[in-house]
């Protein structure tokens, strides 16, 4: 009797290897041919999220910049908050 494989959720920590076991299975290789997974997102023409992230940061940076100076996303980026805050950690009611 073969006992029923249970379908494994992707949660944060396991969605990376649960993709790249699907990138394997698309292409009929196992970790056992030692193919890297880069080699593999080249293969299925699948961006590397490291370089989306760093593209999308760019374009947002670019769009913050033409924002007026008024904004609050440009002034939290550009680091000039108003007021002045207690320090340590507030007390209690």
């Amino acid at each position: 009797m073969h006992r029923k494989q249970e379908q494994k959720q992707p949660t944060p920590t396991t969605a990376p290897y649960y993709t790249h076991e699907t990138i394997r299975a698309i292409h009929g290789k196992t970790l056992r041919d030692k193919i890297r997974s880069d080699q593999l997102r080249q293969l299925s023409g699948i961006q590397d999220i490291i370089q989306w992230t760093n593209v999308r940061r760019r374009e947002w940076d670019a769009h913050v910049e033409r924002m007026e100076d008024n904004r609050l996303a440009k002034i939290a980026r550009d680091n000039r908050p108003q007021g002045v805050r207690s320090r340590g950690r507030p007390k209690k009611r």
